[in-house]
């Protein structure tokens, strides 16, 4: 499974609004929204008042967008995933979980390293546990030297746009974070333009490596 990283979205709107877990009972339409606050609209989270709904459906996701706005990042995703179902319903015990985000671009639409963080915990905090495995996987377009430079997601230092992220960690100090604590199974796979060994060679497809080869794409291929 490939699960996208920007799992907490603030400002969108979906179709449909059904409360989640603990929501408040407030009038009005509105998108389906977790928040930390009460107030019309639905809203799911901590500091909410109104009557405690004891049962909830988790909606067709089909076409939807859910929004969890108002709190921290893990706030955010954990309310989020909640009116989506659960991690449950999307991970399993067992699964390989590859996180793409988007790390080449460290200013606009730089993935949030603390909401990453809070999907990963998710995960493996997931009911019935977590035996699988989680790897952080990104091409920033640039071989393995210079991908490894301070201005990018994997060693970005606080000089190069990392206070306006998450000053805590980079994508590499995120890995290192869970296996100091006993959690080999979240991994970080940066894939390179290029290599400096035979093994890195261009390819079109995977026809074309030979076995322990890793390939990246050509400038101009053709399909």
């Amino acid at each position: 499974m490939v699960a996208g990283a920007a799992m907490a979205e603030a400002g969108c709107d979906s179709e449909e609004q059904q409360p989640g877990p603990g929501a408040t009972g407030g009038s009005g339409g509105g998108p389906q929204d977790a928040g930390t606050g009460g107030g019309s609209g639905g809203q799911a989270g901590a500091g909410g008042g109104g009557a405690e709904v004891d049962a909830y459906t988790p909606p067709d996701l089909t076409n939807r967008v859910l929004v969890a706005r108002n709190g921290t990042p893990p706030e955010n995703v954990a309310n989020v995933l909640a009116l989506a179902g659960g991690i449950a319903r999307f991970i399993d015990q067992d699964d390989v979980v590859v996180l793409k985000p988007n790390g080449q671009w460290r200013r606009q639409g730089y993935t949030h390293t603390e909401c990453m963080k809070a999907l990963i915990d998710e995960i493996l905090a997931r009911p019935g546990g977590f035996d699988g495995e989680i790897i952080i996987a990104e091409h920033i377009h640039r071989g393995p030297s210079a991908s490894m430079e301070a201005q990018y997601c994997w060693n970005i230092s606080a000089g190069d746009n990392r206070l306006n992220n998450w000053p805590d960690m980079s994508y590499l100090e995120l890995v290192q974070h869970y296996h100091d604590n006993g959690v080999s199974n979240v991994t970080a796979s940066p894939l390179f333009d290029s290599g400096t060994s035979p093994d890195w060679v261009p390819v079109n497809g995977p026809v074309d490596l030979s076995a322990g080869q890793h390939g990246w794409v050509r400038t101009t291929y053709t399909t």
